[in-house]
């Protein structure tokens, strides 16, 4: 995706990060698959994710076709998540959708929150907190995101 994503898996944890503006099918086709081959490479599985977009979100379609590529490829549910973003709607609509959502934890945090937000999911996978939180840096700095602050 031009250098507009990231993603890494540390033990049971794994990041995405989406800087792009526009969020093409090919874009979300290509994440999808890119992520699944450095899982399939790495031979576990994550228990937990974070994840942030920082301009733009999947549409219902490019939803729709991530649960059908889930289902098609066998991918393993990540049993929790935790989603940053600055947009209250946002994070309000992650609360109400996780009460729908089955087998399936989310949980909104603000950007700056990140600490939090892997604290969390530190509660189901194993992962190193301060390596997570350099990868969290490194992947904003990747896709040209200004560096996150965390809260101590």
């Amino acid at each position: 995706m031009a250098g507009q994503f990231y993603y890494r898996q540390l033990d049971d944890l794994a990041i995405s990060i989406c800087g792009t503006r526009e969020l093409t099918d090919e874009d979300w086709r290509e994440f999808h698959e890119g992520s699944h081959a450095l899982t399939k490479k790495l031979a576990r599985s994550p228990k937990v994710s974070a994840i942030t977009f920082a301009h733009v979100q999947p549409n219902a379609a490019q939803r729709r076709w991530s649960a059908d590529f889930l289902v098609k490829n066998d991918v393993q549910r990540i049993p929790r998540i935790a989603v940053f973003t600055d947009s209250v709607v946002l994070r309000g609509a992650m609360t109400a959708y996780s009460w729908f959502v089955q087998h399936t934890t989310l949980r909104p945090f603000e950007c700056d929150d990140v600490r939090a937000g892997l604290t969390w999911l530190r509660e189901l996978g194993q992962f190193d907190l301060t390596q997570a939180l350099n990868a969290w840096r490194e992947g904003h700095v990747k896709v040209g995101l200004a560096r996150p602050s965390l809260r101590p």
